[in-house]
């Protein structure tokens, strides 16, 4: 038996009307509510064929019925078939406006979907535990300051303002950026770390920048390896049942 328009129809609204609700949902509630212009009867039996096919649960014989996984699995595919081209501009926007490294990702989806829909969203990042080094590079901001920036290979990037000699001028810092990001180019976080320690304690560079790379790589490193969950419209869920 397959899943036709009008079965489609008739699911998405009795979704819809348990997402609002919370109770079962009877034939004559969508034939009332839905707009699909057809008799309580012929929805009686296409919430049937509905539940034969493993899509709908009856509680019990006089309840309604309530969605099973599998239909909010259907509902949510046939999301993206249902976005207006108004809803995939808004996305669009806020990743080409908002988006400056693959850690605005997360936060990012969680707002755009909380606001699409006007649900609570949750997204969760995976544990980055492997990330590997990019690029360094020190910029100067004053006499005995820079700031550092590391750059991963999924896009994550930190910055942290180090505390350098003041014999250490513009090109200079280039100069250690340069060796930096050729010596650790392709290590892993914790190995950069490690290295560097090593190197610092030699004192062939300054001490001082190569420990607050090591701090700031060990601070890194310890983040990602803890899963993130990022909430979007949280104060959303008190409009629902």
């Amino acid at each position: 038996m397959d899943v036709n328009e009008r079965k489609l129809r008739v699911l998405q609204a009795i979704v819809e009307d348990f997402i609002r609700t919370n109770t079962p949902v009877g034939s004559r509630t969508i034939s009332k509510n839905s707009g699909l212009g057809v008799s309580s009867a012929t929805i009686r039996n296409e919430m049937a064929d509905l539940e034969e096919m493993g899509y709908l649960i009856q509680p019990h014989v006089s309840a309604g019925r309530v969605p099973s996984d599998k239909a909010y699995r259907l509902y949510v595919d046939g999301l993206n078939a249902r976005s207006r081209d108004s809803e995939m501009d808004s996305v669009r926007a806020y990743f080409t406006s908002r988006v400056h490294n693959m850690e605005d990702v997360t936060t990012v989806c969680a707002e755009t979907l909380s606001d699409l829909t006007h649900y609570t969203a949750l997204v969760m990042t995976p544990r980055q535990s492997n990330l590997r080094v990019s690029g360094l590079q020190l910029v100067q901001i004053s006499r005995g300051s820079a700031l550092l920036i590391v750059v991963t290979s999924s896009g994550v990037i930190r910055d942290s303002i180090l505390r350098i000699s003041e014999n250490l001028d513009a090109d200079a810092l280039y100069a250690i950026s340069r060796m930096l990001t050729e010596r650790f180019k392709g290590m892993t976080l914790r190995q950069m770390r490690e290295t560097l320690y090593r190197v610092a304690a030699q004192g062939n560079t300054d001490a001082r920048v190569l420990s607050g790379i090591a701090d700031l790589a060990a601070q890194m490193e310890k983040q990602t390896e803890t899963d993130r969950v990022m909430v979007g419209g949280a104060a959303n869920m008190l409009y629902y049942p």
